[in-house]
């Protein structure tokens, strides 16, 4: 991610670019979304995180790119058994979220004091859990990332970072069996993505059989490019 470049484009600069989605309805970071349990086998229909752009090309000025900075998923409920996890990165030319898991409320991450300011409108749309989507023949995954491995994928408390753009570093691991009670801290580089108006980037999932699913809190950092206002 070339934060230079991104902090040099138009008037606003940087600052009015970024946006961190979560999930607002949780009280308490221990509670969770629940992923699929059984993602054995790569289906097209099964997702762990859409991020849509809702912007057009249509002429209407929300001619918008949505660029994932970060991922942070962090365990609530331990899945049961498993041993193997990977993530697949995956592109479709359409909005395909259909149902299920939770849709993450957005968040301005600027504030102004000057005349007239008012936070502009996000245009990504993130989707986290066990999802179903719909997606297109345009359909494309572009590759799968080791994600977690061990006697049990994930423990509670672990923290996972899916890095796009960016070298995986300052990774923590312990042993799950041996050091229960000790999280890991996980960096997971993906490549860089843009996700153009009316597209969307899919996570998908693939882990050796859980008898129950794993819960996570997630947070997804993204920086939004083209917006109306972006000269003013």
């Amino acid at each position: 991610m070339d934060w230079g470049y991104l902090a040099q484009v138009g008037k606003e600069g940087f600052r009015e670019r970024i946006w961190t989605h979560f999930d607002n309805t949780q009280t308490s970071p221990t509670v969770g979304t629940a992923i699929n349990a059984n993602p054995t086998i790569f289906a097209s229909a099964e997702a762990m995180i859409v991020i849509g752009n809702r912007g057009s090309r249509s002429g209407d000025g929300k001619n918008v790119m949505v660029i994932p900075v970060c991922v942070d998923l962090i365990t609530t409920v331990r899945g049961t058994a498993g041993t193997w996890a990977a993530i697949g990165v995956a592109m479709d030319n359409s909005t395909v979220y259909t149902s299920g898991g939770v849709t993450l409320a957005a968040r301005y991450l600027f504030k102004d004091t000057r005349s007239g300011w008012a936070p502009r409108t996000e245009y990504a749309q993130i989707q986290f859990g066990d999802l179903t989507i719909t997606g297109t023949t345009k359909h494309v995954v572009n590759g799968w990332f080791p994600w977690s491995g061990g006697v049990t994928p994930f423990a509670v408390g672990d923290v996972f970072r899916f890095n796009f753009g960016a070298n995986s570093g300052g990774s923590f691991a312990r042993a799950v069996t041996s050091d229960a009670g000790l999280a890991n801290q996980v960096e997971i580089a993906l490549p860089p993505v843009c996700i153009a108006p009316g597209c969307s980037l899919i996570l998908h999932p693939l882990i050796t059989a859980m008898s129950a699913a794993a819960s996570f809190n997630c947070v997804v950092t993204v920086v939004e490019l083209g917006h109306p206002r972006e000269s003013t």
